[in-house]
């Protein structure tokens, strides 16, 4: 892997990991819905812009469907999701909790595409939701127990719901142009979650902090870091690009302590370390098949 590889490995690790603390500053004033559909609108208008600047042909009328259902299943609702945890637990809590996406990438290959677990990625999964419980068990001192594990489950849900998109894009996107996917997808994802967000307007948003952390979601996290991350994909494969799972944790962990002063303890640290060791096994070439 080059360097310039390797630097863009962190430097998406460290887009995607701010993008909870900026969704973390916003959802509390705009709520969940509105701040999940703001940012995919900015980021998907961006990305449209980028690409027909560079005359990418999106084949709207062959793949509007494809894009519908990932503009749901990728982003609607786990973003929405992974957003209203962010009221009930901290940035560094939602970060470990997402890395386990790949885990269960495998049981919803198993499930739907009757793929084989081997033997690493029973370990990979045993590791990863020991992980899980060791940190649901030791909430941060500040916390009230019972919304906690609302925010924790809320996590695992997007997580789950990541999970399905991979299998859904593994198995229905064969060249579909991955840039086009991304912009035409958060367009769809905005699309559909406006008319849920009229229900509950947004009481504040003309209001200068809002604003940047709501740019900062769109034009970081959605625009540019999809751009990164399909280059990655290209450049150097899913495996490797999969390895920002083991970064965006640490780099939560850090912003946590920076932004919002969140403690972090030992209990916090080992289902940390177990939820990425998970993630590694997972994600490690098989050496045995179990039936």
């Amino acid at each position: 892997m080059s360097v310039f590889n390797i630097v863009k490995l962190i430097l998406l690790s460290i887009i995607w990991s701010l993008g909870y603390v900026f969704m973390k500053n916003v959802v509390p004033h705009l709520g969940a819905i509105w701040t999940a559909d703001l940012r995919f609108l900015l980021g998907g208008v961006i990305l449209f812009i980028y690409l027909k600047f560079t005359k990418k042909n999106f084949y709207f009328k062959e793949n509007w469907k494809k894009y519908l259902i990932l503009g749901v299943l990728n982003l609607a609702i786990p973003i929405s999701i992974v957003s209203l945890s962010l009221l009930y637990i901290p940035v560094s809590y939602a970060t470990i909790i997402n890395s386990l996406t790949p885990l269960f990438g495998v049981l919803s290959s198993a499930v739907f595409l009757k793929e084989r677990i081997n033997f690493n990625q029973i370990l990979g999964m045993f590791f990863g939701f020991s992980g899980v419980f060791f940190i649901v068990n030791k909430p941060p001192p500040s916390s009230d127990y019972q919304t906690f594990i609302i925010g924790i489950v809320c996590c695992l849900i997007g997580s789950l719901c990541f999970a399905l998109a991979g299998v859904y894009i593994k198995s229905n996107t064969k060249g579909v142009d991955p840039y086009s996917m991304a912009a035409c997808s958060q367009l769809f994802a905005a699309l559909v979650m406006f008319p849920i967000g009229l229900f509950k307007l947004p009481t504040r948003f003309f209001e200068f902090d809002i604003i940047t952390n709501l740019l900062a979601l769109g034009i970081l996290g959605s625009a540019l870091g999809y751009i990164i991350y399909y280059n990655l994909m290209i450049e150097i494969g899913p495996a490797k690009t999969l390895t920002i799972m083991f970064l965006i944790p640490f780099f939560g962990m850090i912003w946590s302590i920076l932004f919002f002063n969140e403690a972090i303890h030992a209990p916090m640290v080992l289902g940390c370390v177990l939820v990425l060791l998970g993630t590694f096994f997972v994600n490690k070439s098989p050496n045995k098949k179990l039936a």
